[in-house]
């Protein structure tokens, strides 16, 4: 396998599903411009971790994904879980096609093809921190990678919700109306939060774990996250009162919530979440829901070569 040939991963249902007829104007616009690739649809949910173990298998060390948050991923937890090449063999990037796009929003890469191409080929590397999620419940355990935020508590109940409207479109909208929809029915509930030999027990209101710092189609949640950083950005919300709620809406979009009364913001390297007595922690990873349970979240020991932008302000 040549060294510059990708291996493209390509979601046609990505962008409410445009990516479908958009795709063939795609694929032109890369072939003009030099790129040599391979790619492949996705059939269903789980199919592009599948893709991303065979590309390798076959020798490819340069893959891409054409879609959006949960594209993305998947095509991570494939590079994560296949066994036939070092991590640190491998480079990617993604060509951001999703309806929220939140991991690229950190990075700023292009969404127009031909600078998206331009920018592969100045090829700017970054050592970019992957998350690894255990989810333990009834004395089961799973494992789950991600590379931009897990949430917990009402964030996943959000996106749960979420999930009753297949076509994503607007989501920023969406989101924003599901907040209001759900919150005066939603408990919050009881953890214990572990990180850096600190315990806490509240009633949290929401928990983000984040390597990058966008959620929810926009909303700045994790600020201080940074994705080359040797630690997380840590968001915690303690509940609070429920009209406040659509007040302090606009400081989640732009990142001002330093000095939040009910808002603590921590860097860590490790933290795990208990539900207490009978409540649910639910969980979402990069913005797809993935169950309920006990939780802990470390950095993975491996960085992934990622292709970004040469930003001359990082990450703030």
């Amino acid at each position: 396998m040549h060294p510059d040939h990708w291996f493209i991963i390509v979601n046609p249902m990505a962008g409410g599903s445009r990516l479908k007829t958009e795709w063939p104007k795609i694929e032109a616009q890369l072939t003009q411009a030099g790129l040599a690739f391979t790619y492949e649809f996705t059939k269903s949910k789980g199919h592009a971790t599948e893709l991303a173990h065979s590309a390798i298998k076959q020798g490819y060390l340069k893959i891409a994904g054409v879609g959006g948050d949960g594209t993305n991923n998947e095509i991570v937890n494939g590079i994560f879980t296949q066994t036939y090449s070092p991590i640190v063999d491998i480079c990617y990037s993604l060509l951001p096609f999703g309806t929220g796009n939140d991991w690229s929003r950190t990075h700023k890469i292009p969404q127009k093809v031909a600078i998206w191409v331009k920018m592969i080929k100045t090829n700017h590397q970054i050592n970019h921190n992957v998350g690894v999620l255990e989810l333990k419940k009834e004395e089961k355990v799973s494992k789950r990678f991600f590379i931009n935020i897990a949430g917990m508590a009402y964030d996943a109940h959000i996106v749960k919700m979420g999930e009753q409207y297949p076509q994503k479109s607007r989501r920023k909208l969406l989101y924003l109306w599901l907040v209001v929809r759900w919150l005066w029915s939603y408990t919050s509930p009881r953890l214990q939060a572990d990180f850096n030999n600190e315990s806490r027990k509240e009633r949290f209101y929401t928990i983000n774990c984040g390597i990058c710092q966008y959620a929810g189609g926009g909303m700045k949640i994790v600020p201080h996250a940074n994705p080359e950083s040797s630690a997380f950005g840590i968001t915690m919300i303690k509940d609070f009162p429920k009209w406040k709620v659509p007040f302090d809406i606009p400081k989640l979009f732009t990142g001002k919530l330093q000095g939040h009364k009910y808002t603590t913001m921590v860097h860590c390297d490790k933290i795990n979440i208990t539900p207490l007595a009978q409540d649910v922690l639910e969980i979402e990873l990069d913005g797809e829901y993935i169950g309920s349970g006990e939780v802990e979240i470390s950095l993975h020991d491996k960085r992934l070569k990622v292709i970004v932008p040469k930003l001359v302000r990082k990450y703030t």
